[in-house]
């Protein structure tokens, strides 16, 4: 059982907090490269670890985020006019530039050198993915971006996703990291559906996958985060393992096929808005060379309003499932609402009890929303001190001590966390594999979860 100092660390991220304080060491996301489209375009409301910040593109397309509230007199800079290089209050007309810096203000004397001692609290952003990263840290200059393997690779080879989620982040990434939860909340119950979709599937992958017993787990510390491989019991002497990833501060991997040796991986940040929401921004990528085809991107605004999300589900348009879902007009005072899922808990996410009973586990549409009802359904923050864990948690638990960690040494010690300045550990993958029991998953998938020579990966 956490203790009710750990629990605040893994779950507030305000300003002055230690948990914030920890994801304030690493670039995190901040919008979308949709959000911020072009030059001189609408700014963007953001609010990120509890702060309230605008997005913008100034007139070179440089990308900034900077403090919502103008430093004269608080006017929100949302309203501003985005023109010039720089963004300009319209209260009284003084405009900032990307680095925070005033660079106009005309309503002093034109032998005044008050600007030069104004600025507005500004943040250093980079676009990777069609992202934008920006770091909220001490580090002047920022340390490096983090060597994730997407970062290097053209667009047509990454698709990316958004959501917003009414709880705690930490509730979001622990139910991303968690292995046996799948065979459960997203799988058919329908035998003839369920054998339809494991042929349609790679067979046997999925199929291992979504037994629900004999299983074992291990996790393995690394050097930011932790492994959580769970392993199924499969035919001919061999094992089925799949390995999910937890990096500091907050991203989680999981493999994005399903059998053998899948070309695609993703990468999920589940980004603190406050303590009480967040939203998931979701990069899936395949290294090899093939594109990943740009239809599914949710990114690409303005289209992702009229083409919904697809959705992934065992069950089939024509025996009433559904294939896509779309997004509710969000509400300006909550920024990131407006990536909110029509399925949400206002209409008990869209829960179908006839498909329910004849056809899937939950009856709800698509693996995203089944793990929004069950993870908002704890509260927006959950009591961890009502938590029974178990053996099967075993990478739930060693990704709260690695946070912890961290949290603590940077607090106690001003230890730079890891992974914030070495960032090679970003390279590894998740990954699935069948493999001969005598063979450890550490071993047999080395090919698979190690992206390049040169990272150092721990051995069980």
């Amino acid at each position: 059982m956490l203790t009710q100092e750990d629990n605040n660390i893994i779950t507030r991220t305000g300003p002055g907090t230690p948990g914030g304080d920890l994801m304030r060491q690493y670039w995190l996301p901040a919008a979308l490269s949709s959000e911020v489209p072009a030059p001189d375009c609408t700014p963007h409301r953001v609010r990120l670890l509890s702060e309230d910040l605008i997005a913008f593109r100034d007139s070179s397309g440089n990308p900034g985020l900077v403090a919502q509230a103008c430093p004269h007199r608080g006017a929100s800079l949302f309203f501003g006019r985005n023109e010039e290089d720089g963004l300009r209050c319209v209260y009284h007309g003084w405009k900032f530039d990307t680095s925070g810096a005033c660079v106009d203000m005309p309503n002093e004397p034109a032998e005044s050198n008050f600007k030069h001692k104004i600025n507005v609290r500004a943040y250093p952003c980079v676009e990777r993915g069609r992202v934008v990263f920006t770091y909220m840290g001490p580090l002047n200059p920022p340390p490096p971006f983090p060597e994730f393997e997407f970062a290097g690779l053209p667009d047509d080879r990454i698709v990316v996703r958004k959501r917003y989620s009414e709880q705690n982040w930490l509730q979001g990434l622990e139910g991303n990291i968690d292995p046996s939860h799948g065979s459960f909340l997203h799988s058919a119950i329908n035998p003839e559906l369920r054998n339809e979709a494991n042929e349609a599937r790679s067979g046997a992958g999925r199929y291992f996958q979504g037994t629900r017993e004999a299983w074992h787990f291990e996790a393995l510390d690394t050097d930011l985060g932790m492994m959580v491989a769970a392993r199924r019991p499969a035919e001919d002497d061999h094992y089925f393992w799949r390995v999910n990833l937890f990096m500091l501060p907050c991203y989680s991997m999981t493999p994005a096929g399903v059998a053998g040796e899948s070309p695609t991986f993703s990468l999920l940040a589940w980004v603190p808005v406050d303590d009480e929401h967040h939203l998931v921004y979701s990069l899936s990528y395949n290294p090899t060379g093939s594109t990943m085809g740009r239809v599914t991107n949710t990114g690409d605004a303005p289209e992702w309003r009229e083409r919904g999300v697809p959705v992934a589900s065992n069950v089939p348009a024509s025996k009433g499932g559904r294939t896509r879902l779309y997004f509710v007009p969000g509400d300006p005072t909550r920024p990131g609402s407006e990536w909110m899922l029509e399925a949400n808990q206002r209409n008990d996410y869209l829960i179908d009890r006839t498909l329910q009973r004849t056809e899937t586990y939950t009856g709800m549409p698509g693996s995203a929303v089944q793990d929004l009802a069950v993870q908002e359904s704890m509260g927006p923050i959950y009591d961890r001190a009502k938590e029974h864990l178990g053996t099967a948690d075993a990478g739930i638990i060693a990704a709260r001590r690695s946070f912890i960690r961290a949290a603590k040494a940077l607090r106690t010690h001003a230890a730079t966390p890891p992974g914030v300045l070495d960032t090679k550990g970003y390279m590894l993958r998740a990954a699935v594999k069948l493999l001969p029991r005598s063979v450890s998953w550490a071993d047999g998938m080395r090919p698979y979860y190690e992206a390049r020579p040169g990272v150092n990966l721990p051995m069980p």
